[in-house]
């Protein structure tokens, strides 16, 4: 079984790609050129280079694989409108690629970034209302 990881250099990113080695699975890991990867040293996986804006890139990372844990986003951008083009649109992409070259996935598990909703204004937590606004 094969699986990809997207925000693999991430504590829960490594942490899972250690735990789906110890369980036997191929793993391969899309890691912005960016990211620090001091969380994957010594980690047995396949690394992809590239982000969720390029289709492309995103094509050859699910090709193949069983399995897709997409944990990659942002909980802080520049603008609202990065904010969306990572969280939604990057999730968007990784979807079409795998209508476009995943014929073997079994399973998409999809972990929100802790700010889903977006930032709060206030010290009040969002609540699903909250992000219609």
């Amino acid at each position: 079984m094969k699986a990809l990881v997207t925000g693999a250099s991430g504590f829960i990113g490594s942490t899972l790609i250690e735990e789906l080695d110890t369980l036997g699975f191929e793993v391969r890991a899309l890691v912005r050129n960016r990211s620090d990867s001091a969380n994957l040293d010594g980690l047995k996986f396949e690394c992809i280079e590239g982000n969720l804006s390029d289709f492309g890139v995103l094509c050859k990372a699910v090709k193949g694989v069983n399995y897709i844990f997409h944990l990659a986003g942002v909980s802080s951008a520049t603008s609202r409108a990065g904010f969306f083009e990572q969280n939604s649109r990057g999730t968007e992409r990784l979807a079409r690629a795998v209508a476009a070259v995943g014929p073997n996935l079994t399973r998409m598990v999809f972990v929100s970034s802790l700010a889903a909703a977006g930032p709060s204004e206030t010290l009040r937590p969002r609540v699903e209302a909250d992000s219609e606004k």
